[in-house]
């Protein structure tokens, strides 16, 4: 759904800002119950449905709501790390490779989300297509 709105809407015009802060973060944590659980029970996609809820909810643009969905993304990575390893179930072998990457990954990306909204929506759209051709490839090939 996501990758159809991004690609079939030319412009995607964002609920206006609420007028009162109190509204905003009302929708704010609306927004966060809502992908904090869906991000605790599967995960795949957590970031898109975060920039999404962002523009539709809180009248972000893309470009803002795909820095604060890192920030997100982030905080909820690093409570699951802290529910993981305190029960002795991270696989280091594969959680610091992955940590670095996203490092590599911001420092390399940051500096681009400043060509605007047009290019946020192209990796945005690139990345929902990979992560459903994955999901489909996995659902065709269980392991």
């Amino acid at each position: 759904m996501v990758a159809a709105v991004l690609a079939l809407r030319r412009e995607l015009t964002p609920l206006p800002a609420p007028p009162d802060p109190t509204s905003r973060a009302l929708r704010a944590v609306l927004l966060s119950l809502l992908v904090g659980a869906y991000d605790g029970f599967f995960g795949p996609g957590t970031g898109t449905f975060l920039i999404m809820g962002a523009v539709a909810l809180l009248g972000d643009t893309l470009s803002r709501a795909s820095a604060n969905a890192k920030v997100v993304n982030f905080a909820s990575n690093l409570a699951a790390l802290a529910v993981f390893a305190a029960k002795s179930r991270v696989m280091w072998s594969v959680a610091v490779p992955m940590a670095a990457a996203q490092l590599v990954g911001g420092a390399v990306g940051a500096p681009r989300r400043a060509r605007g909204d047009r290019f946020v929506r192209g990796v945005v759209l690139a990345v929902v297509a990979a992560l459903v051709t994955r999901l489909a490839w996995d659902l065709q090939h269980p392991r």
